[in-house]
């Protein structure tokens, strides 16, 4: 099990943050964050963690408005709580939300071990969200290199 020093670390790394690149549409979106966090040592069976995601989708989009979306999924596919960071270089469509067709541009896909699903994931989704209601904070996330924006996140406390 990996420690835990109060911030966002060791759930987020660097080569889990792809930026400007473009993709099709949400199902692959979450096939490359899913892949990322697979080749990094966070999961287990990336086809299974990713049909958790969508399943998880079905029930209510992950998209939280400004562009933004969080998928997220609790599943015995993940070995270690993790993150994965897509900024895109072309909004996708993610889904409708009340009414309104919802386009994202950035997403962070968090992945999290089941059996610490109650703890963890509340603690990961409230702080992240809680950031992300801020306009500068976004702003910062859109708009900045991986490095500043790795250090930006990575002392988020949980």
């Amino acid at each position: 099990m990996r420690e835990r020093g109060g911030t966002m670390l060791p759930i987020i790394q660097k080569s889990c943050m792809i930026f400007d690149i473009d993709v099709a549409d949400r199902e692959e979106a979450i096939r490359l964050m899913a892949d990322c966090l697979y080749k990094n040592g966070y999961l287990l069976d990336k086809d299974q963690f990713c049909q958790d995601v969508y399943d998880r989708e079905k029930i209510y989009p992950t998209c939280i408005g400004n562009g933004i979306s969080i998928p997220h999924g609790k599943s015995e596919q993940v070995k270690y709580t993790g993150i994965c960071i897509l900024r895109l270089k072309n909004s996708i469509f993610w889904a409708v939300n009340q009414g309104k067709e919802e386009y994202v541009d950035f997403l962070v896909l968090i992945a999290v071990e089941e059996a610490k699903a109650d703890i963890e994931y509340l603690k990961v989704l409230a702080n992240l969200s809680r950031n992300l209601l801020h306009k500068s904070f976004v702003s910062y996330l859109k708009e900045k290199n991986v490095e500043d924006v790795y250090n930006l996140l990575k002392g988020i406390t949980i």
